[in-house]
């Protein structure tokens, strides 16, 4: 039984960042010990895991909160009793890394307060031999900038991802201990006491902070509401049907390629799999043929049939994680950074749909100074119309740019990967091999099996 000081403390933990940067991968990995296969779109999940730290019984309670946009609602989970906040980008994406510093004005805006305790984390270092476009310095320097722990990881390879907790439990007990405790050290460096902080005080802008608060909040509150009753039809929506039917199209076929990079990226498990199991098989015989003189002819014979199939597993397998590394480009980045805008612009329809029924209600109903009233409201209208009939534009011109694109290279793609597969299964080796040396032509790098020309 724990005694009272030695109680299982409760923390409350969000993970925040860009779509796809890793963040339920760390989660999992951390509270569960695995790392998933396929990539889901997380809405929102909450996790717990009773954890040890410095000799102290933990209860975290994790929050792994779904993707965040340049035009996201900051999550109503994370604006009350979140004790820390761990803030993700992936190292081979410029975006994620670009988003989180949006994400972090948006936490001190919330929580208000810039000594919030809080770790970045760059996330995939498994990658960084290949794919790595922000450096650990560039990483390092922005979390210094924000007075910020600083850790890198690989939730793949469980590199470094319990530090990751250590840190922020370090950084949130910090930020707990009273002013009157001998052992409080400030995140801040030359942060000053309570009472010499509170005579330092600047009022006013204390003020023009919960003043931005307060209308934070009460815009998130008014696009909500205007998303429930719109969906419980108790009010009009600006419409536009064969925009949204557009839109309404590319979120399907986003989907649609995400399902083909997911059974590519199973079969390529697969046959990788079979590859190796061939070439053990074809090892099994040559060993056997050492010892057995009399079937030596063969079981040579069997060996070099078997390690001819590998190699042609091989070399279909490269052939399709090339076409796999295509689709993945075209699914979570080509596509997504269309559907990011659309995503803007129907945040953009909703404000301005909350701005057109608020000059209705002015004009239907005359108070006192209505006339002052209604020309504002009038001129705020007019301003988030243009917004959302620029989005609508930009919107249509990528529509435009993406499926021409889209088409030309998912072409190619798939007549390279084609004739691979007929290559493969027809047994024609000359034409598979024929297919890798275009692909590493291009600069991938060719199998150990295939000799230089």
């Amino acid at each position: 039984m724990n005694s009272p000081d030695r109680a299982i403390l409760t923390r409350k933990i969000a993970l925040m960042g860009y779509p796809c940067v890793g963040k339920s991968s760390i989660t999992l990995r951390f509270v569960q010990g695995y790392f998933p296969d396929s990539y889901d779109t997380t809405i929102e999940d909450m996790h717990s895991k009773n954890y040890k730290y410095e000799g102290r019984d933990y209860n975290l309670k994790i929050t792994d909160t779904a993707g965040q946009q340049e035009y996201s609602v900051f999550p109503r989970s994370c604006s009350v009793d979140i004790h820390g906040f761990i803030l993700v980008y992936a190292i081979d994406d410029r975006k994620s890394f670009e988003m989180i510093q949006s994400i972090y004005d948006k936490v001190v805006e919330c929580v208000g307060d810039v000594r919030v305790p809080m770790i970045v984390v760059g996330n995939k270092v498994d990658l960084q031999h290949s794919c790595r476009v922000i450096s650990r310095d560039e990483g390092a320097k922005l979390a210094k900038s924000w007075n910020a722990a600083f850790i890198e990881t690989s939730a793949k390879d469980n590199t470094a991802v319990n530090q990751i907790f250590d840190r922020l439990l370090k950084e949130i007990e910090v930020s707990m201990m009273t002013d009157d405790s001998p052992e409080v050290v400030s995140r801040v460096p030359g942060l000053p006491r309570v009472a010499e902080a509170v005579s330092n005080v600047d009022f006013a802008q204390v003020a023009g902070k919960v003043e931005s608060i307060k209308k934070w909040t009460i815009g998130t509150f008014k696009n909500s509401r205007q998303q429930l009753l719109e969906h419980m039809g108790k009010i009009d929506k600006t419409v536009d049907p064969e925009f949204e039917e557009k839109c309404d199209s590319l979120k399907e076929i986003h989907q649609r390629y995400g399902a083909v990079v997911l059974a590519s990226r199973q079969f390529s498990q697969v046959l990788s799999q079979m590859a190796a199991a061939e070439k053990k098989f074809s090892e099994s015989f040559f060993q056997l043929s050492v010892k057995e003189d009399q079937l030596k002819a063969q079981c040579n014979a069997t060996a070099e049939v078997m390690k001819q199939v590998g190699e042609q597993a091989s070399s279909l397998d490269i052939c399709l994680r090339y076409f796999i590394s295509s689709m993945e480009t075209i699914y979570s980045q080509t596509i997504a950074d269309t559907l990011e805008t659309i995503y803007s612009t129907e945040a953009a329809r909703i404000e301005y749909d909350v701005h057109r029924h608020e000059l209705a209600n002015l004009q239907n109903s005359p108070t006192e100074n209505a006339s002052e009233k209604v020309s504002e409201a009038s001129e705020a209208c007019e301003t988030h119309r243009k917004k959302y009939e620029q989005y609508k534009e930009d919107v249509k011109v990528k529509l435009k740019l993406l499926e021409e694109n889209r088409i030309q290279v998912v072409s190619t793609q798939l007549e390279k990967i084609h004739a691979a597969l007929a290559a493969y299964y027809s047994g024609n080796a000359k034409l598979l091999e024929s297919s890798v040396r275009e692909l590493f032509a291009s600069g991938v790098s060719p199998p150990s099996f295939i000799p230089n020309m």
